[in-house]
């Protein structure tokens, strides 16, 4: 049975999992898990899936890396990864 039948719209950055332990973004504890969502709030009619927070205090500035490097290595890190959009449609058909 489902958690959140009812709910229609939802923004989300990340599924955690063990929120008593650190965890790295996307891994299995803490990622864009669009089927653990989907089994949750099967109706969902809108979807908006985030990125995290960048914090800049802990990424490593390298010698010669420019702003525009830096942002480009954050989004990379950041980006979902397209095999968990994988079968959207399927598990959420009111998108």
């Amino acid at each position: 049975r489902p958690l959140l039948p009812r709910l229609r719209a939802l923004s989300f950055v990340a599924v955690v999992r063990a929120e008593a332990e650190a965890v790295a973004w996307n891994d299995p504890s803490c990622c864009c898990d669009v089927p653990a969502v989907a089994s949750c709030a099967p109706n969902l009619e809108r979807l908006e899936l985030r990125c995290p927070r960048l914090h800049l205090g802990r990424v490593s500035w390298r010698p010669g890396q420019g702003v525009d490097d830096l942002a480009w290595m954050c989004r990379r890190f950041c980006a979902t990864n397209l095999a968990s959009l994988r079968n959207v449609c399927g598990l959420l058909p009111a998108l």
